[in-house]
């Protein structure tokens, strides 16, 4: 079924939470803003706990890609569809 409003606003506030956070590690969005980030989260995550797990996973991986290329840490469009196939399942 479909969120309710007040659940789909509810899960807006905690991606933006952990979007803030993540950027305060260091850790920035690149190619999208982070509207367009909670969006494409917010496009398939149910509950809080999958929010912050998508959001971590796409982390882990900009921490990773950080050190293996010695770039900016960041968060690709493509890094965050990436860890929402990860933690929803295709």
């Amino acid at each position: 079924g479909s969120l309710s409003p007040e659940h789909k606003a509810l899960l807006r506030e905690v991606a933006t939470h952990y979007l803030k956070r993540a950027n305060e590690a260091g850790c920035a969005l690149s190619g999208l803003s982070a509207a367009e980030a909670i969006e494409r989260i917010l496009s398939r995550a149910g509950n809080a706990a999958e929010v912050e797990d998508i959001v971590e996973a796409a982390r882990t991986t900009a921490i990773f890609n950080q050190r293996v290329n010695s770039g900016p840490q960041q968060i690709t469009q493509e890094m965050l569809d990436k860890a929402v196939r990860r933690v929803m399942g295709t």
